[in-house]
């Protein structure tokens, strides 16, 4: 960074999605998150269901299916 200049943030946008694309949770942070989720579809080989993460920053867009698994 250049001396006398300040770190520009932006806001990073999330919002997370369920296998049949209703919307779960969404937020605008620049800090981080974190959250809980209630009565979610777990992954598994038989029934593999995908939920969709996305970020927004900026104009940069990112995109992610995720599997979510409860581990013993």
């Amino acid at each position: 960074m250049e001396k006398g200049k300040s770190a520009h943030f932006r806001e990073i946008a999330w919002q997370l999605s369920d296998p049949k694309g209703n919307i779960l949770l969404s937020a605008v942070t620049e800090n981080g998150f974190n959250f809980t989720l209630n009565e979610i579809i777990l992954w598994n080989a038989e029934n593999p269901q995908l939920y969709t993460l996305l970020f927004r920053y900026g104009t940069e867009v990112i995109c992610q299916k995720i599997g979510l698994r409860k581990l013993k």
